[in-house]
Order: structure tokens, then sequence, then C-alpha cells
């Protein structure tokens, strides 16, 4: 039994460690050390993520209540927090084995006691001996009981230092069950990010931020959820295209923001500039953005792009038109495809598909797609494709509108603008 107690005293002292130090990970030295709830006078040790004094205060009045109560969970739908209590199931069944065996030791000691009160005549040895032997086996699987919870509950709190919630403290079926009950009590414009399969937990979690906090004996994992509209937008990617003039100058609109979220009714839409993008999350086979501003609904010529989206044959007047003095060729690869936007005045290029190559004139603004076994071969650049598994769905939206083609409709207008010479890099940059 040496061997298991010293095990047992070994992942013990470490987990006392964690819990009743102020551990930082290297990976988080920068966030700011969380303490002393002053309310209450007890010690919140913050494992993972940043909890408030206040925040960790509130979680553990609540736990309490429910633990006074002997409900498994609470909602409190005006502060949209659900609090679950969550005992491991191996746990609650170990525990019952291990006070069974408690008792058979018990009846053991009995037995021996009640030998040895007997005369040396009377003591039925090989009695004694079973006994000791059944003593011993039990002995054993008591403390392998107890060396394997102590090792799961390391498991638990490691698992919490990276910021991971372990699977033995709440299974996946039954966090896809509260987080049905969560949907219940949300209002209709509001839905969580769920699925019915349990793999989209660890995509819930990687969009989710959680904190783990240690106060008073309790590990307290607190995972805020983003909520998602039930408006489905469509993210376009607000690409200018250079239309060549008569003169040898170009035409292009400038866009109001780099990218633009229309509804699938074409009702709704919204604005994301190049930083707020970055900061979207993808989630299963959509991006999760966060919206800073209010959804707009149409109102033609109010917006540039909606108007060309909506209505690509009407008049484009909020559109601001730039003319250019454009002689350098311009590439631009499509996200996610083996296609480039090209502009040039003229350029020669060369297309090589394994031992076949064929040479294409170029003119214009136009777009050029080839397979992933193919290369394109320019004055001054090689164009190589790349192979990309994705379930995402990408498609281009090139507006038909009889305005673009401003060079046939007015041409004394653009004749009487002077180019401006600007550096190509200030309106090309996406290019």
């Amino acid at each position: 039994t040496f061997p298991f107690m010293q095990e047992i005293e070994s992942k013990f002292n470490s987990v006392i460690r964690i819990l009743g130090s102020n551990h930082r990970t290297s990976e988080h030295q920068n966030r700011q050390p969380r303490g002393l709830i002053n309310a209450v006078g007890r010690l919140a040790n913050i494992l993972f993520g940043v909890c408030s004094d206040q925040d960790a205060e509130f979680f553990y009045k609540h736990i309490e209540d429910l633990a006074r109560s002997e409900e498994k969970h609470v909602h409190l739908s005006q502060e949209q927090i659900r609090i679950v209590s969550s005992v491991m199931n191996n746990v609650n069944s170990t525990m019952h084995e291990l006070l069974t065996d408690d008792q058979k030791l018990q009846r053991n000691i009995n037995r021996i006691e009640e030998q040895s009160r007997r005369s040396e005549a009377t003591i039925n040895v090989l009695e004694i001996q079973n006994t000791f032997l059944e003593h011993t086996a039990i002995l054993t699987v008591f403390l392998n009981q107890f060396a394997w919870e102590t090792q799961n509950l390391q498991s638990i709190v490691n698992s919490a230092l990276n910021g991971l919630m372990h699977t033995n403290v709440y299974p996946p079926s039954q966090l896809i069950h509260e987080l049905k009950q969560i949907q219940l009590t949300l209002p209709s414009t509001l839905e969580l990010p769920i699925t019915e399969s349990h793999l989209s937990i660890p995509e819930l979690f990687r969009t989710s931020k959680l904190s783990v906090v240690y106060i008073q004996q309790n590990l307290v994992f607190v995972t805020r959820i983003p909520l998602l509209s039930n408006i489905r937008f469509n993210l376009f990617h607000n690409i200018p295209l250079p239309i060549p003039t008569n003169k040898g100058n170009i035409v292009i609109i400038e866009p109001q923001a780099q990218y633009l979220a229309i509804s699938d009714t074409n009702e709704y839409h919204f604005s994301l500039t190049d930083d707020q993008y970055e900061k979207c999350e993808t989630l299963f086979s959509f991006k999760l953005c966060v919206n800073p501003e209010a959804i707009s609904k149409f109102i033609h010529q109010e917006n540039c792009e909606v108007s060309l989206y909506n209505s690509p044959y009407q008049t484009i007047g909020a559109c601001n038109f730039k003319y250019l003095n454009l002689n350098t060729t311009i590439w631009h690869k499509l996200y996610l495809q083996n296609a480039w936007l090209y502009y040039c005045i003229s350029q020669a290029v060369t297309v090589t598909c394994a031992q076949n190559s064929s040479r294409i004139l170029l003119t214009g603004t136009g777009k050029i797609q080839i397979s992933d076994n193919c290369v394109i071969y320019t004055e001054n650049l090689i164009l190589t494709p790349s192979r990309t598994l994705s379930s995402e769905i990408h498609r281009d939206f090139v507006p038909e509108n009889p305005n673009l083609h401003a060079l046939l409709k007015i041409p004394e207008i653009i004749n009487s603008h002077v180019p401006e010479q600007i550096d190509t890099n200030k309106y090309f940059k996406k290019f």
C-alpha cells in the first residue's frame, strides 16, 4: 500500500499547490492578478482567463444558495446567466463503492477482534488468514480507487489551467442539454450557436470566453457564449474594378467600406472595416462577427454598394467615382479560389498546365481562373495556384449597371475631368 499512499500524497499536494497559489501561466503573464474579495473576505484564485472580484463574489453567493437548495441548476433571467452544479458521476459511484468497502473492512476487523478473544485452541487460523487476505485486497482496491480519483482531479485542474473544461466535469451530452434549456429562455431574435452533434462542442468553446476560478473548494467554470442574431447575412469583400476609358484612363467606384454584409432577404445590411473583419471568428461553416453599429435597413440611393446589389440597373447617385491615370498592371488573387482579378492595358501571359502551354492576350479588366495543376507566367510574375478543401461558399457579384459603362453613355463628362496623378497603392491596396 505504500506506493499508493505516495502517489496519492504527490497528486494531492500538486493540486493544492496549484489551487492555493497565485499561479500564472507564461502565456498570460500580462493579465492583472485578481484575488481578495473584500466583501466576504475570501481568496479567489483565477486559474485561467479574467474574472473580477465582483464576479467571483456573485458566482460564489449563488453557488452557496444552489448548494443549500439541493437543486441542480438555477437560471438568472435578468443577468442571462445559468448556474449548473456538477459532481463527477464516477466520483459519486466511487464514493459509494468506497463506503461499501469501508463497511467490509470494519466487519473484517470485528471478526479478527472476535477471534483474538478466543483461546489458542479454539482460534480458527484459516479464517483469520482469509480475513487478512480479504482485508488487504479491499484496502488495496480502496487506495487504488482513491489514487485514480486524485489523478482525475489533477487532470481537471491541469485542463483548467489551459482554459479547457475536462469532460469529467460536465459530459458533452449534459452540456448540450443545458444549452437547449438556455435557448428556450432567449428572445426569438437571438439563438445559441449549437447543433445536435457533440462535435459542435469544441467549436462552441473556441468562440466562447472561458474563465476558471477556484474559491472556497469550488472550481467554477465561467463560460461566456456569444448569442447570434436570427438574421443571416452574406458577407462581401468590396473590390473596386477599374473600368478603362477610350482615353487610356480608368474609372473606379471608391468603396464606402471594405466589407459589406447583406441579409438573405436583401432588407438589412451593415459594414465592416478590415480590423473588424479580422476579429470575426470562424464558427462551423460561417463567420461570427460582432457588429459595432446598428443594422441598417435598405433605402435606395443611401449606400452605393447596397444600391448596386439590390438594384443593379437603376441610377447610382450615391457612388463616388474616381477618374485616374494608371499604366500599371494589377493582379489580385481571390480568397480561396485559383482565380485572379486583373487590370492591364495589354499584356500577354502564358498558362502552363502539365505538359501543355497556351498564350493569352489580356486587355482591360477581367478575371482569369485556372485549375490547381496550372501556372500563369507574366512578364515579371509567376502566379501559382493552391489547393484548399473548404465547405465555405464564395460567389462573385459584378453589378451590370449601365452607368458603369459610362464611357459610352456620358463621354463628355469623362472627357471634362483631368485624371489625378496619384500613388496607385492609395486606391488599389486590395489588389
